[in-house]
């Protein structure tokens, strides 16, 4: 079983549900050294790292290989997972490796300048977002 830091889309409980048909234990979590931006031209974030900066986002735990797979194959393809180092907030603070979906270095140009939008990407984008997750759910369950 692993842990998984998520800081976009899948933060969101309930696309993580749609999308694996499961329930995952999760905690807010930060990752240090990290910095989130929004694709070009998509309504999704990419993790890179930045030193001195922190993103915000969700851990899960209890991932198993199984589910791993399967976020794999939904996943852009310009995402590498890869182990990170998050600090669980909230309760006992503590840090821990977790998998995250890092977008390379050498990936950069995919940026935008523009930061992921919680609150604007449930206004906008979470219905057909939730259905485009339960579509791969029934293609890949």
């Amino acid at each position: 079983m692993s842990t998984l830091f998520t800081y976009g889309s899948l933060s969101l409980p309930e696309g993580m549900k749609t999308l694996t048909g499961r329930d995952f234990e999760s905690a807010a979590a930060d990752a240090e050294d990290f910095e989130r931006f929004l694709l070009r031209g998509k309504p999704y974030p990419a993790l890179v790292r930045r030193d001195g900066r922190k993103t915000e986002g969700r851990i899960y735990f209890g991932v198993d290989d199984d589910t791993l797979g399967v976020l794999d194959k939904f996943e852009d393809e310009c995402y590498v997972r890869e182990e990170i180092s998050v600090t669980v907030r909230g309760g006992e603070v503590r840090s821990l490796a977790a998998a995250a979906y890092v977008l390379p270095q050498d990936q950069s140009e995919l940026l935008s300048r523009e930061r992921w939008d919680e609150e604007k990407f449930r206004a906008v984008y979470l219905d057909n977002y939730l259905r485009m997750c339960d579509s791969f759910y029934r293609k890949y369950p």
